[in-house]
């Protein structure tokens, strides 16, 4: 279950333990989610790793670590970070650049890709997080700070307007 949380020890060596348990659980998918917000690949790993880095202290000090904490603490590190380009001006990368590095892909895969492109990143985020990851729509409100009524009504827009570029009518 994904709300489960790892019970937290205060022994370093079990705290590293719950650690390995949970980048073996949720690494891959995180790195995903981030890789989506920040169009980098490489960015996305390091972030993926300050957010374990941070699930680990958070262990240490006997408190408690799961998988909506793993990905409100992303999103936040990766918020920052796009803040932090923006302040700079930085060239941001190409999603679709991004994503190449990660997977070749189909047509049918690449199209799918330019439509999710073309999406709000808060259409592109919730999608994915409730699609991809499988969070609840009530999970996902507590990671935006927002009711479920409200991201179950920003899905059934997202897709909408998802479903709409995909077959070519904006």
């Amino acid at each position: 279950m994904r709300g489960e949380s790892i019970p937290p020890v205060a022994d370093g060596d079990a705290a590293e333990q719950q650690l390995i348990d949970l980048m073996n659980r949720y690494q891959q998918s995180l790195v995903g989610y981030v890789a989506l917000l920040l169009a980098d690949y490489h960015l996305s790993l390091d972030v993926t790793q300050e957010t374990f880095v941070r699930a680990y202290q958070n262990l240490r000090k006997e408190r408690p670590v799961n998988a909506r904490w793993l990905w409100t603490v992303a999103r936040n590190l990766a918020l920052n970070e796009l803040r932090a380009r923006k302040r700079q001006g930085g060239g941001e990368d190409d999603l679709e650049q991004a994503l190449d590095e990660m997977t070749s892909e189909t047509d049918e895969t690449r199209a799918v890709r330019v439509a999710l492109d073309t999406l709000s990143s808060e259409d592109r985020e919730v999608l994915y997080l409730h699609i991809v990851d499988r969070f609840q729509t009530a999970e996902i409100a507590a990671m935006f700070g927002t009711r479920a009524t409200a991201v179950r009504m920003r899905l059934v827009r997202a897709r909408r307007r998802f479903r709409a570029i995909y077959e070519g009518n904006p």
